[in-house]
């Protein structure tokens, strides 16, 4: 079943998108993914891991990963007042 959904998953996605997936480790597109994210959720952590399926706790580590990295996240909306 989980197959059959990423296929025809897959075939909706754009070309382009499928071409950028290729050649990067899993860990590029995660963190990708979780930047992007929570860049549309304006920084929020609660509505960027529900999305995403994954604990605040994972969300919390893989954003303390990316900052000790140099990667730039979003902050928090109400932190930037």
């Amino acid at each position: 079943m989980l197959r059959t959904a990423f296929t025809s998953t897959r075939d909706q996605l754009p070309s382009e998108t499928i071409s950028w997936l290729v050649g990067h480790t899993v860990g590029e597109i995660e963190c990708e993914l979780i930047v992007h994210t929570l860049a549309y959720h304006n920084g929020s952590r609660t509505h960027t891991a529900r999305v995403l399926g994954i604990s605040i706790r994972t969300l919390r580590n893989k954003i303390r990963e990316y900052e000790d990295l140099g990667i730039a996240v979003s902050a928090p909306w109400n932190a930037l007042s």
